[in-house]
């Protein structure tokens, strides 16, 4: 469905005019995030039905989860894309030169920080050093940990979508990742 819709041909946009915001877009980027939404909504469902306490071990997974995407969003991958602000006027192969290289670095830093996120739980829950009421939702979390290079693509090509004023496409991005979550 992606490639489909990344290949799709269309009508470059028009330029913002003097800095103004394209609303048309803004309401594409609403639409998806709150799209998204329903993938939390459908895991704490689910998690209901397995019993006392998968709901906190999920939050714990969660956050440990998000303890190296942060590393990577807020330390290297924001920095990388502020430079993605001028890729149309860069011309086409410039601009997929950069990109690609962009992904390829931060890729492969993920690869390296998801290992040493999952050694740090492990590390942790081998230590004792985190309560034992946590180790459910530390076990869970070393899976999600394994998906990080993944989800640092997924906010590439959402980031890359904006930057290319785009935003439409963010939907079947968003639907993807609704279904892939059942």
């Amino acid at each position: 469905v992606l490639a489909v819709v990344a290949r799709r041909r269309e009508v470059p946009s028009a330029p913002e005019p003097d800095g103004r915001w394209q609303v048309h877009g803004a309401l594409w980027q609403t639409l998806a995030s709150s799209g998204s939404q329903i993938s939390p909504t459908v895991d704490r469902y689910f998690l209901t039905l397995g019993g006392v306490g998968n709901i906190a071990a999920y939050e714990i997974a969660d956050k440990a989860y998000y303890a190296g995407y942060q590393l990577m969003t807020g330390g290297l991958l924001l920095k990388r894309m502020a430079g993605w602000g001028d890729l149309s006027a860069r011309g086409r192969q410039e601009a997929q030169r950069i990109v690609l290289a962009d992904a390829r670095t931060l890729v492969g830093m993920s690869l390296l920080v998801a290992p040493a996120t999952i050694g740090a739980i492990v590390l942790g829950l081998a230590l004792g050093v985190v309560p034992d009421s946590w180790s459910k939702g530390l076990t869970w979390s070393v899976i999600l940990c394994a998906g990080l290079p993944l989800g640092i693509l997924h906010l590439l090509g959402s980031r890359l979508l904006v930057t290319l004023r785009q935003q439409w496409k963010l939907m079947p991005l968003t639907i993807v990742g609704i279904v892939a979550n059942f």
